[in-house]
């Protein structure tokens, strides 16, 4: 299997091919690189300081001939694509490719691709089912937008009970004076079967698609049609709540300050500023600001003191990375201050010490919404700890993840058990 050297400030690190871009992207926030992994290419620049050095190295007679492939300076997440879809096929298929890349009848990454496809559709039944999937956009009467992807072709509000994408916009929104909300859907099918909505997995899959190209021209994707509908906005209505202030709890205001403060974090991070920022609870909810202030004034100390647990970070920290990256980085930095300031002879120091290094390496496996109520509550590292009694070596890695996941369901209805 195909690996890649990364190297930037004599820091060097090996990673297979295909990778978890995200463990790259960790990579390159420990060594103070300003390139996201979006801009990463093949190069071999050991001289250059600003430049990461991105090196393929081959293990295999055919991971030589699948090397060969890529121009000198191909992007390193269209190699990962590429390998990613290669090393999945059946050995006896990368074998026959490989004989086709030595006798010249395969010469490039795109020529690979084509011959995938072509497996992929010689083995499809032709009766397989076509997933049907839709973009939807959401606009409202006040300016508030957003848009997702779900499965079938929603025809009016009630195609979005349960949708976890459109309960986060009305959370959003739910202290403005919206009265109307539009929604304009795009329809795109794979396939040529009977039609069936896209599952959560088809859906998870376009998003990984997407997250480079535009939609529209990704080949055997079909756009089959737009329509566009509104509805008024009335959030007990909406969610069946019989009156409750759906949104406006303790823990849903904590998520959208949160969210508001990496939002407005993200300036600094696209731009690469070095200004310190610290951020810390207060009156149990998040706040931010620069450290310095312009009378000269650094309010850092007296900040930590009310919060021993604030962070101090700088847009250039974040490597440029995106809003879901900087959002996971921030909860993980907060778990180790929450940890730095535990007392060193508690009696839990260690336990507390493998829960912090197994979430900051974890964090991207996370859904949203478990990171979401992490972020809603004052302490979560000991949170977390009170779930998971014992040791967390002691347990399986899906294991650790479902308990932490578990967290949200058994705050919110406190007569789920089985977190232990």
């Amino acid at each position: 299997m195909l690996k890649v050297l990364l190297s930037h400030d004599n820091k060097t690190a090996f990673f297979n091919m295909p990778h978890n871009p995200l463990e790259v992207e960790n990579y390159l926030l420990a060594v103070g690189a300003l390139n996201p992994y979006a801009d990463l290419y093949l190069n071999d620049e050991e001289d250059d300081p600003e430049q990461v050095q991105v090196k393929l190295i081959a293990d295999t007679a055919i991971d030589n001939h699948l090397q060969l492939l890529f121009p000198q300076d191909a992007k390193l997440s269209t190699v990962n694509t590429v390998c990613d879809l290669f090393y999945h096929l059946p050995f006896e298929q990368q074998i026959n490719l490989t004989h086709n890349m030595a006798d010249g009848k395969i010469n490039g990454e795109k020529e690979l691709l084509n011959a995938i496809k072509g497996i992929k559709a010689s083995e499809s039944p032709h009766d397989l089912p076509a997933i049907v999937f839709s973009r939807v956009k959401l606009w409202t009467d006040t300016g508030e937008e957003c848009e997702f992807y779900m499965g079938g072709v929603p025809k009016d509000n009630d195609d979005f009970d349960e949708n976890d994408d459109f309960e986060d916009f009305l959370n959003q929104i739910s202290t403005t004076d919206t009265k109307e909300i539009t929604a304009y859907i795009t329809t795109f099918s794979e396939g040529d079967g009977e039609c069936v909505p896209a599952t959560q997995a088809d859906i998870e899959r376009v998003y990984n698609a997407i997250a480079d190209v535009d939609i529209e021209t990704i080949t055997g994707w079909n756009k089959i049609g737009e329509s566009q509908f509104s509805f008024d906005y009335d959030i007990d209505e909406l969610f069946n709540l019989k009156g409750t202030e759906y949104g406006k709890s303790d823990k849903e205001r904590q998520k959208k300050e949160f969210s508001a403060l990496v939002e407005k974090l993200m300036d600094e991070v696209n731009c690469g500023s070095d200004r310190p920022i610290i951020i810390w609870r207060e009156n149990n909810g998040w706040a931010s600001e620069f450290t310095a202030h312009a009378d000269g004034e650094d309010r850092a100390a007296a900040i930590r003191e009310k919060d021993p647990s604030a962070i101090i970070v700088t847009g250039a920290d974040f490597a440029k990375g995106s809003y879901a990256y900087v959002y996971d980085k921030i909860l993980a930095l907060r778990f180790r201050a929450e940890y730095d300031a535990t007392p060193t002879d508690a009696a839990n120091r260690a336990e507390l010490a493998e829960i912090v290094d197994f979430l900051e390496d974890s964090m991207g496996s996370l859904s949203s919404k478990a990171a979401d109520h992490l972020a809603s509550l004052n302490n979560p590292l000991t949170e977390i700890h009170a779930r998971i009694s014992s040791n967390i070596s002691d347990k399986e890695f899906d294991e650790v993840i479902e308990r932490i996941e578990n967290m949200r369901d058994a705050d919110e209805q406190p007569g789920i058990t089985g977190i232990e």
